[in-house]
């Protein structure tokens, strides 16, 4: 859980093993070194001076832990959401068949692939979050106000996959989805629009589209909405 000297056996300190030793009354000082040497590192009473150190700097380290918790709970927030999240999806990736279809990879395979990814990447921001604080994030900068119709235009977007993708198929569906949700995220950045960005959108979410389609539909044997019964469009 941490990584504090005090926590990992005494040896590991810095300059231990030059500590000085004095002899004390059931060490003569006429007894070999070897001898004085290991009266001094043995015995009970090393072993709880060791245990009470190791059991300090751990206590240490958890309240230093608690209290980056409590200065960053949004990033806590946030990194246990993604955490359960990814557990969401693992447990919902249970029920999916897991037989392979001639592809050699079952249905489930994508679920399960995400689920494992996500949960990881919630246990690294968990970490960070408990640690310090997230890593390498912008400076703060003076708050901005919200632009809702940039809301406006990907919750469009999001509805009308959902409303024609078994009218217009899977490819043009989400490829409107995604022009839709490009579109508010360049008006919100304040970036130029015309006919030209509508055309490189709706090629770009037509070209990203696609390639999914068909990994479900050839590669996994999942048949998807599509505009035609041939599996490619």
């Amino acid at each position: 859980m941490t990584n504090s000297p005090a926590c990992g056996p005494p040896w590991s300190r810095p300059g231990w093993f030059d500590h000085p030793r004095t002899p004390s009354a059931s060490s003569p000082q006429g007894a070999p070194p070897a001898v004085r040497q290991s009266r001094f590192r043995g015995g009970p009473g090393w072993a709880c001076r060791g245990a009470a150190a190791r059991a300090v700097g751990c206590a240490a380290s958890w309240r230093t832990q608690v209290k980056s918790a409590a200065s960053h709970p949004a990033q806590v927030a946030v990194a246990a959401g993604v955490v359960l999240l990814g557990l969401a999806l693992g447990g919902g990736a249970v029920g999916i068949p897991s037989a392979a279809g001639y592809g050699g990879v079952g249905p489930n395979f994508l679920p399960w692939l995400v689920a494992i990814a996500l949960t990881g990447c919630g246990l690294l921001m968990l970490r960070e979050a408990l640690t310090g604080g997230f890593r390498q994030l912008p400076e703060d900068d003076a708050p901005q106000p919200a632009w809702w119709p940039g809301l406006v235009w990907v919750s469009a977007g999001l509805l009308a996959n959902a409303a024609l993708i078994t009218t217009i198929g899977f490819i043009l569906s989400c490829g409107l989805c995604y022009l839709l949700a490009v579109q508010g995220l360049r008006r919100a950045a304040g970036q130029p629009v015309g006919p030209r960005t509508l055309a490189v959108d709706a090629v770009s979410g037509i070209t990203i589209a696609a390639p999914v389609f068909w990994a479900f539909t050839q590669f996994l044997g999942i048949n998807l909405p599509g505009l035609t019964s041939t599996g490619w469009l």
